[in-house]
Formats: C-alpha cells, sequence, structure tokens
C-alpha cells in the first residue's frame, strides 16, 4: 500500500556492514545500490552553513531553538542555534562515558539525547536549567549503539533505531520495546504527529549510505512505506539526524556539507485539533493546457481551539515547469463565547514521605462541562469528572501540573502549572551503641537520627520492633557430606519447619562439606523426608543452629522424625526501640531510646544488629533503604561498695544520706546513688574494674569524699559526718547618745531546712501520658521568712541520664488556696537515678502562707522521668495535680516523693496539727501512667518532718553565742570588717543582744561587731 506524494519508484540498496559500532558514517560499508529511484527531493525551502561545528549531525527543535550535534569536534556538547543558524550561545554538557551524541528530539520541555557507545540510552535534559533530570534506556536496545531517535509527545513513546542492528525500536518512556521493525542504515528518526495520508502521525527516517534517503513509515499501519526522498545537497552518506520544524517541515543535517536544510514535507503542523486546523484536499496534482484548472479543497478543524483565537498560516504553491512561488495568506477566526476558565487550581505534595500530591480546583457549574485533563509535566496524566484528584508521585524531584477542561463543544483552556517539589531526605545516624549493665536488668540506650539533608521529610522504621509480638528467627544450615566423592546421586532431603516446606538440601558433587540454610523460629519443630538417590550408603549429614553447633547429625540416607528437633533461637537483648517508627523534618533530630535486656544472661560480651529502614530514593528494589545499628551488651557482675554513715560529734547514725560513687576515669556517665537507711548504713552497686570517687552527702552537715580504686572493690567505706556550722542572718550595732555604750542585737542562725512528707521509700510511680502535665506537693515552713532554695524528687530506677524535667515555686494565692502565681523556676537535666537534687535552683522568700513546689514534664512516657510515691500511711495529702490544659486539683495519689529546701530560723523543729479536709480530684486513667489503682479517699492535710541543721538531735540544740569586737581598719582606705583585729569579748551569750559597756573607753576609730 505505497502512498508516495512523490510518485515514481523507489529507491533499492541491499546495505552492507560497518565494522566500527560507534562510527558517524557508514562509508565503509560496501551498499549495492540495486535501483537508484526516481522520486524527487523534498522541496528546500531554507539552509544554513553552520559555523562552529566540526561536523553537524544530531538535529531536534523544541519550538523555539534548534539543537545540533558535533561528532568530531565536540563529543560531550549540544550547541542551540536560532532558526536562521545563528549560535545562541548556549550549550548543553553531556559526559555518561559516550563516544559522541547522536541524534536529538524535544517534546520543548525536555531535550531527549541518544548516547552512541558507553551506556548506549536515553539521557534526558531540562531545557530550563540544562540539567539531566532521567535517563532511559533497556537492553534490547543498548547492548549496541544506536543512531536516531523520535519521541510522540501524545502517546509518550520513542522510537530508536540504527545501523548496527538496522533494527527500528518502538519503546515506551521507560524504555521497555513494544514493538521492532527491520530497516537498514537508520541515522536519523523524526516524528510527525500529523502525518500520513489520515494525518494521525507518522515516523520519518534517514539513512547514512549512497545515496542517503528520507522516508516516511507509518508505524500504526504495519509500519507502510509512504514516501521517499533523496538527501539534499553531497548525499553520499551524508545522512545523520532529523528535527520536525514548528510548521511541519524537517530540519536535515547533511554531515558532509556541515549544512542544515529545511525539507518540505506537504504535511503542515497546525495547532488546532489532532488533524490540524488546516488541511487541503489535494497536496499535488497535473493542470491541463489552454485555461485549464484544478481546484483545491482547504479544510477548517476548529476542534481544540477557544472562542476568540485567530490563526494564521501560508499555503505555499510551486510548480514544474516553475512559474515562481505562490504564497496564499490564510486566516481562521474562532467566533462564539469564550469557553469559561477554570480558577482556583492548587497542586499540594500532602504526604512527603508517600509522594501523595492533592490537586484541587473550583469544579464549573456549566451544563456543557464533560471532563477534566490533568497533566503532569506537560504530558496527559488522567482524565476525571470533577476535582479534587489525588495523584502518587513516582519519584522525588520536581512536577509540574496543569488541569484543562473539555467542554461538549470543544477543548478549554488549560490553567497552570502549578509546581510540587518532592525533596529527597538523608539519614545521618549513630550507627554504634554500647552499654555496659549487670545481669537481670534492663536499662536504656538513646541513639540520635537525624535527617541531614535540606528539605525533604524522613520516614524511618525499625520494622522488628514496630510490633511487640514479633517472632525470633534465625538461619539453621544442613552441613552435607559424600564418603564416595560424588555428591548424593540424586538423594535429597526435604525440610519442613512446623510442618511447612523449607526447602530441599542436595549435595550435587564432591566430598562436602556443603550447605543449606533455612531459617527457623524460636521452639518451631524441625522434620525431614529423605528422597533416595543411588548411593545413599555414602550420605551422611548435620544441621547446625543458629551458631553453627551440630544439634543434630546422621550417618546415612535418612529423614528427621517428628519429636526430635526443635528450633532454639537466641533472645536478642535489644527487646524495645521507642519510637520504632516516625518521621523527621528536614536539618531536624530524633532521639531513639533502645531497652536493653540483660534478663537471662550471664557475665559477658554479646552483640545484635537492628535494622532501620527509610524513605530515601537510592533503594534498588523500593524506595525503602535498610541502615544497621551495631550494638554490644556488656554484662558484669557488680561490686559492691558500703559503709555506716555517723554523726561526727554524737556517734549517732545518720539517715537518708546521700551516697554517690562517681567514675573517675568515664566521663559523662551517670554515678551510682543510694540514701542511707534510718541506721546509717548504705550498700551501692558499681560496675568492677573502674577507680571511684565516694561522697557522703546531707543538708545541713558538711561533705566527705573518699576515693576507691578498682582492685580494692568491694570496699567499706565509712564517713563521719560534721555539722555545717551556719552564722546568723544579721548583726546590728547601735551607739547610745552619749557613745559610752552600744547595744548590740542579731538574728537567730539561719540555715536550710528540709522539709519532708514521704518515708523515703516508693511504692509506686506517677507520670503523664503526654507532655506538659504537672505534679506538686504542698509545703509549710518551719517560720517565717523562709527563702526557698531547691529541693529534690525521686524518680526510681531507670535509665534517665539527659532526660529532664522543669521544676518551680508557686505561690498559694490560687483560688481556695490552689497553686497559683509562679515565682521561681528552672530546669533540671538528671545525671543519676534515685533521688533527683535541685539544691541552689531557686532564691525566693515567703513572709507568711504556704507554697508549693511543682514538677513540670518535658516529655511523654516512657521517656519522662516519674516521681516516686509514697504509698504507706500515714498520708499527709499534700499531693496536687494539673493535667496539660486542665485544673489543679488534689491527687488521688498520695503522698508524691517531692521535699523542698527551705531557709529560715534554725530552732524551729515543731509538729503542725492536721489542717482542712482534703478531696482528691477524678483524672482520666488515658492522662497518666501509674502501676495501683488511684486512691481517691479523702482524708485530712498533715503535717511533714523538718530537719533543720542545729536541731538534728535533740542534744545538739544551740549552746550559746560568742560576740566580737572588731578594729583596726579602715573603709576609707577600701578595708572592711574582715581585715580588722577580731577580739572575744563574751565568750558564752544565751540571749540575742548585749550591750557593749566598754565602748566609750575606746580610741576613736572604726569598730564593728561579729
Amino acid at each position: 500500500r505505497n502512498y508516495p506524494h512523490y510518485g515514481l519508484d523507489e529507491i533499492d540498496i541491499t546495505y552492507g556492514l560497518v565494522d566500527n559500532a560507534n562510527a558517524f558514517s557508514r562509508v565503509t560499508a560496501n551498499d549495492i545500490v540495486n535501483n537508484p529511484g526516481s522520486r524527487a527531493v523534498g522541496d528546500v525551502l531554507e539552509q544554513y552553513s553552520i559555523s562552529g561545528l566540526s561536523m553537524t549531525w544530531g538535529a531536534g527543535f523544541d519550538g523555539t531553538y534548534l539543537y545540533l550535534t558535533d561528532p568530531v569536534g565536540a563529543t560531550s556538547t549540544i550547541f542551540q542555534f536560532n532558526t536562521d543558524g545563528t549560535p545562541t550561545g548556549t550549550t548543553f554538557t553531556v559526559s555518561v562515558g559516550q563516544s559522541w551524541i547522536g541524534d536529538l528530539a524535544s517534546d520543548g520541555t525536555y531535550l531527549y539525547a541518544l548516547m552512541v557507545g558507553g551506556p548506549n540510552n536515553i539521557q534526558v535534559i531540562d531545557i530550563a536549567t540544562g540539567t539531566i533530570v532521567n535517563t532511559i534506556g533497556n537492553s534490547s536496545w543498548t547492548y549496541i549503539s544506536q543512531r536516531g531517535l523520535a519521541y510522540d509527545p501524545l502517546a509518550d513513546e520513542f522510537y530508536v533505531g540504527g545501523w548496527n542492528d538496522n533494527n527500528i525500536y518502538r519503546i515506551d518512556n521507560t524504555g521497555a520495546v513494544i514493538s521492532t521493525y527491520y530497516f537498514g542504515a537508520v541515522s536519523g528518526l523524526e516524528w510527525h504527529p500529523q502525518g500520513g495520508p489520515g494525518g494521525t502521525g507518522s515516523l520519518w527516517v534517514m539513512t547514512n549510505a549512497s545515496p542517503s534517503v528520507c522516508t516516511e513509515l507509518d508505524p500504526n499501519d504495519s509500519w507502510t512505506n509512504l514516501q521517499s526522498f533523496n538527501q539534499p545537497g553531497d548525499n553520499s552518506y551524508g545522512g545523520c539526524g532529523l528535527a520536525l520544524n514548528s510548521d511541519g517541515n524537517l530540519w536535515i543535517p547533511n554531515m558532509n556539507e556541515n549544512i542544515v536544510y529545511l525539507v518540505d514535507t506537504e504535511e503542515p503542523l497546525s495547532g488546532g485539533g489532532a488533524s490540524g486546523w488546516l488541511t487541503l484536499d489535494n497536496y499535488d496534482g497535473t493542470i491541463n493546457g489552454g485555461g485549464g484548472s484544478f481546484n483545491i479543497g482547504v479544510n477548517f478543524n476548529a476542534s481544540g481551539t477557544v472562542a476568540g483565537e485567530v490563526y494564521h498560516a501560508d499555503i505555499f504553491i510551486n510548480s514544474s515547469p516553475n512559474v515562481g512561488l505562490v504564497d496564499i495568506p490564510v486566516t481562521m477566526t474562532i467566533g462564539g463565547d469564550a469557553f469559561p476558565t477554570i480558577d482556583g487550581f492548587t497542586a499540594t505534595l500532602t504526604d512527603a514521605v508517600t509522594g501523595e500530591v492533592t490537586l484541587d480546583w473550583n469544579n464549573m457549574r456549566d451544563a456543557t462541562i464533560d471532563y477534566y485533563i490533568i497533566y503532569r509535566n506537560g504530558a496527559p496524566l488522567t482524565t476525571v469528572p470533577q476535582g479534587p484528584y489525588m495523584d502518587m508521585l513516582p519519584g522525588f524531584g520536581t512536577y509540574d501540573y496543569e488541569v484543562q477542561p473539555i467542554f461538549l463543544e470543544g477543548n478549554g483552556v488549560p490553567v497552570g502549572p502549578e509546581t510540587v517539589y518532592w525533596y529527597e531526605p538523608e539519614l545521618c545516624y549513630d550507627n554504634y551503641a554500647e552499654n555496659e549493665q549487670w545481669p537481670d536488668q534492663e536499662q536504656q540506650v538513646t541513639i540520635q537520627l537525624e535527617n541531614c539533608a535540606t528539605d525533604g521529610v524522613l520516614w524511618f522504621e525499625f520494622p522488628d520492633y514496630v510490633t511487640s509480638d514479633r517472632d525470633l528467627t534465625c538461619d539453621y544450615q544442613v552441613e552435607m557430606f559424600d564418603s564416595f566423592g560424588d555428591g548424593w546421586n540424586g538423594g535429597s532431603l526435604d525440610l519442613y519447619v512446623d510442618g511447612s516446606y523449607a526447602g530441599t538440601a542436595e549435595l550435587l558433587s564432591g566430598s562436602g562439606p556443603g550447605y543449606f540454610a533455612f531459617t527457623v523460629t524460636n521452639g518451631a519443630e524441625i522434620t525431614g523426608t529423605w528422597n533416595p538417590g543411588s548411593w545413599d550408603g555414602e550420605v551422611t549429614y548435620n544441621i547446625l543452629d543458629c551458631d553453627g553447633e551440630v544439634v543434630y547429625g546422621l550417618s546415612g540416607a535418612a529423614g528427621i522424625p517428628a519429636g526430635v528437633l526443635y528450633a532454639v533461637v537466641p533472645a536478642e537483648f535489644v527487646v524495645a526501640v521507642e519510637p520504632a517508627t516516625g518521621t523527621i523534618n528536614a536539618g531536624e533530630t530524633l532521639d531513639v531510646v533502645l531497652t536493653y535486656s540483660s534478663m537471662g544472661y550471664p557475665e559477658g560480651d554479646y552483640t545484635q544488629d537492628i535494622f532501620i529502614v527509610t524513605n530515601e530514593p537510592d533503594a534498588p528494589a523500593s524506595r525503602e533503604q535498610t541502615h544497621a545499628v551495631e550494638n554490644w551488651m556488656y554484662v558484669v557482675q557488680p561490686e559492691t561498695i558500703s559503709g555506716l554513715v555517723s554523726d561526727c560529734n554524737t556517734g549517732q547514725p545518720l539517715g537518708n544520706v546521700t551516697v554517690t560513687a562517681v567514675y573517675d576515669t568515664k566521663d559523662n556517665e551517670p554515678p551510682f546513688v543510694t540514701e542511707t537507711g534510718e541506721d546509717g548504713t548504705y550498700m551501692l552497686y558499681v560496675n568492677p574494674d573502674y577507680d571511684y570517687t565516694v561522697t557522703a552527702e546531707k543538708l545541713g552537715y558538711q561533705t566527705e569524699s573518699e576515693y576507691v580504686a578498682w582492685d580494692d572493690l568491694p570496699a567499706v567505706v565509712d564517713f563521719e559526718l560534721c555539722e555545717e556550722p551556719y552564722a546568723v542572718d544579721w548583726v546590728f550595732a547601735d551607739p547610745n547618745e552619749a557613745d559610752d555604750e552600744c547595744m548590740v542585737t542579731w538574728s537567730l542562725p539561719m540555715g536550710p531546712y528540709l522539709i519532708s512528707y514521704d518515708d523515703g521509700t516508693a511504692e509506686d510511680f506517677f507520670s503523664w501520658v503526654g507532655a506538659g502535665g504537672q505534679t506538686a506537693v504542698k509545703f509549710t515552713p518551719a517560720g517565717y521568712p523562709a527563702t526557698v532554695e531547691g529541693g529534690r524528687i525521686y524518680v526510681g530506677e531507670g535509665d534517665y541520664a539527659g532526660h529532664s524535667f522543669a521544676v518551680g515555686v508557686i505561690d498559694d494565692d490560687g483560688a481556695g488556696g490552689m497553686p497559683g502565681t509562679v515565682v521561681d523556676s528552672a530546669v533540671v537535666v538528671l545525671s543519676n537515678d534515685g533521688w533527683v537534687n535541685f539544691d541552689g535552683a531557686f532564691d525566693y522568700t515567703f513572709e507568711d502562707g504556704d507554697f508549693y513546689i511543682v514538677m513540670w514534664q518535658l516529655e511523654a512516657a516512657p521517656m519522662a522521668p516519674p516521681v516516686g510515691v509514697d504509698l504507706d500511711v500515714p498520708t499527709v495529702y499534700r499531693s496536687y495535680v494539673k493535667a496539660n490544659g486542665g485544673e489543679w486539683g488534689a491527687s488521688a495519689y498520695n503522698d508524691f516523693m517531692m521535699r523542698a529546701v527551705v531557709s529560715g530560723p534554725g530552732d524551729n523543729v515543731q509538729a503542725l496539727a492536721p489542717e482542712q479536709m482534703i478531696y482528691p480530684a477524678k483524672l482520666s486513667p488515658e492522662l497518666y501512667v501509674a502501676s495501683t489503682r488511684a486512691f481517691g479517699v479523702p482524708g485530712l492535710q498533715g503535717a511533714g518532718t523538718f530537719s533543720p541543721v542545729i536541731v538534728e538531735h535533740a542534744d545538739r540544740d544551740l549552746a550559746s553565742y560568742q560576740l566580737y569586737r572588731i578594729d583596726g581598719f579602715d573603709p576609707d582606705a577600701g578595708e572592711t570588717p574582715a581585715d580588722g583585729t577580731h577580739t572575744l569579748i563574751e565568750p558564752a551569750l544565751s540571749g540575742q543582744q548585749h550591750n557593749d559597756t566598754d565602748f566609750g573607753a575606746l580610741d576613736p576609730g572604726f569598730y564593728a561587731y561579729g
């Protein structure tokens, strides 16, 4: 079914072969011309000599600019030219290991470049940026270099072909082959979207031969040969690339002349409708002499146009014999009301992890709206009856969306583009973690994950820890031997795990050992069925466990009976990961807590890898990329440091003394902390093989420390603590009018004391599920003024080092005496478990009334340190709670183990009478974490214990004051009483005043009293 626009015979050539697969010419092919043909050359409309290129080869056109390649002088460069043959100065560099760049194609947004040599694939270049954004290839055709390239944007298909295998490949946008057509000596390809008899599209093919011929094919109609013509100019092996101009004519480079020709295809390209807005009934014919005429039908197609648009074209007529070129201007004006346009169009990346994009617009109410076409990066994506529409992006990158309304009368105007950026995340993380702990303990170890990309959201998951009921698995192996050395001769062992087929083990050759691995779960029954071979008597095998140890051995060919062999998978010591999955924004970090369990582990070193999957882009099979964290758990038997702490004056044992052991050589490690009992004894468990500084500390006593060497462990370290002698708060000297006497008065000694309402032992712990909740204890000082200086909170045993909470002092000026004004606060970063001290955190003085010490929870459970609860009687009902966003109320859990350090008059040991009735508030159980049931029974507010410095024991009360007179200092010289001479004038005063009657006899000068 030949369709010759030009008529006459086709050319017929028998094509030879070229030795160099990456050659840019077939001049050495020794082609045989069987019939030179007699078809006319396509009319040359324009021609330009190309400057700056050693040889012009590949060609592409983006609707505005012409692109050319040079296989001789610039093998990695694509040059941009105006359509008058002048260079624009813009070039694109492509260097992917190719020998040179072959033919080109373009859709107006991207330039597609065919690599000759190297990858032999298509490189996709963003014309706006000049960067490579994608590659297209398939081994079906990249196994050898091709030359020609064409792109059909409507079908989103490519055509590639070349003279090495003399094939034209029709491929999809991934490179997969749709169909193949044999065609010899292919050098260039170009798709004409309105070519062919019906204007439905055709493929133009340029050959490199003698002569080089340009042929039009219809791939959609059995690859029908429609027409052909010789390449203009010196066409002996001058054929190379092809490109289609915006008017439907062909740009044809001639590599021999370095000239680019614009050749008439007689198939004009127009923008209206699938068949073009302007077509002719005839494109050639004969006019008889003697006044003959030939009528040509001119057809206008307004499909796809918009009311108010105006289209222009020119019809050119040439003749033979040549009587001149006739130019007929054509105009088509589209009448009627314009179609309405879409407004409110948005494209939003709604899920930065999965690449979900939501497209939305204001749907039209026009009765003739039919549907909408959605475009992504210029190509039709789908059609929808209305918005919104959800799209899943195929990968990270930049995407432009447009939407076009389609009416029953025609096509509306597209709106957009709206650009969506889907950025790539990047995981940076600690790939090593370790911990030293004692047997039968659970401790927490923290690693840090970071999304170190500048944009994008990182999704991560520890897949083995997303569910708590995961199975422990490992690989068992069959170890196979053959005594003769020729394999099992057809014999094999079918393996079953809990009755499910797990694989077949067989030794194909040799003596062995050969190995076959199969996966088991802990406790699974392993059975096997023997399949006899030719020489079963030569067969032996063993079953090896996860550690490679023999757990079942058999000499001779036989199966594994039921009830004999069960899998034992060692427990993993990383028993929990929190959080096990989540997302991290760009530039942010997240602490992940691993729980190490040494339950059942004897002393020794243990390792385990845990794995992280992410949504990073460079995983081979999916968007999930795997990372590993190496974990080491060192299980050691603890050593002990024990002893007695007593009062240095009375010898009485001291309870509630904080004893701390700090590593001498390990920085940033949490210390070991305990408290003495009421009998003054303590015992600390510490790690072996380290030196320690052991400190005993109690409010109102001087702190003592001892050094313990590693080789002295276990060690007994006793302490004798002496009281801290606090001074009086002020001294006032008032000479009489005659200056012969001086009345000296002073205050009581002022020193901090501890207020506590608990017995030192926690029966439960309380924390909020989420951050922001508050717990508090109400304190009544022993006297006034009372300066709140700090306190203690008991958090129990747990790996809380590095975690934090906030503490504060709140006045009782709220409604009904509830917490009101926050007068002081601080953030406490924990370095130890047990009692957490924050002495010196506050400095606020109360002249009257009660106050509260509050703890603000800064983290969610279980990361947040809790507060201990003393459930033993008596209950003092001084604990209060406030949920995040809620109101203050009395706690149903009493008593919170929070203590206050207050500075005030020293001689104040007293017991206060019970106060008002307290009614605990009800809290939703979803808000907090505790192991016991809330106790909501009302009760009377009770008194606590005051432990001031001077009255630690009844016989250690204040005995007397010593009064000193100070002279020999000159304030005018910058001296103070501390620089003078201190003279004891009264060694034992019991009151708080003394009249110095010797004052008048003193020499004139400066005097002070202390």
